[in-house]
């Protein structure tokens, strides 16, 4: 019974080290290799862009295949002020993207975030202590990857 107890305790440890990455992208179906992002964002996490431009498409990365989630797509950059645009679960895969119905429509989604299905009653009751953050990484063509963190929401267009 004991090494049960350790090995439970030792997967929910290694469970809630991982988190997933928060991409939007300027092109549907998350087909390019540039974007922007919030890495590492855990469950409850809303993460969000200013910009019209990376509001083509956008997805959940990165994910655990044994994690059995609900994804959400929002409409306004609070995750919560908006009407939510779509919900999927990942059904056990690494990765959901959804793109606008329009294909290129610019605006499309504004705002990411995530909970483990079963729980969703738990993560809206503490959704304003797990954050909300602008896309604060912008990823290249050729793997290099830029802070965003400091830009202005002026600058950050231009970016």
């Amino acid at each position: 019974m004991l090494p049960q107890r350790v090995l439970a305790v030792l997967s929910l440890a290694v469970a809630s080290v991982s988190a997933i990455d928060l991409r939007f992208f300027n092109q549907n179906n998350c087909a390019r290799n540039y974007w922007v992002a919030c890495n590492n964002a855990n469950p409850g996490f809303c993460c969000f862009t200013t910009d019209d431009a990376y509001g083509v498409s956008a997805g959940l990365f990165a994910i655990p295949t044994s994690w059995n989630l609900v994804c959400q797509w929002w409409d306004q950059t609070g995750c919560s002020s908006g009407p939510l645009k779509a919900t999927t679960l990942n059904y056990g895969r690494d990765w959901v993207c959804r793109g606008a119905p329009v294909s290129g429509q610019q605006g499309w989604v504004r705002g990411l975030s995530y909970y483990f299905n079963g729980r969703k009653r738990e993560v809206v009751e503490t959704r304003g202590t797990e954050g909300c953050q602008r896309a604060n990484t912008l990823h290249l063509d050729d793997g290099s990857e830029y802070d965003l963190s400091n830009l202005s929401n002026a600058t950050y267009s231009e970016v």
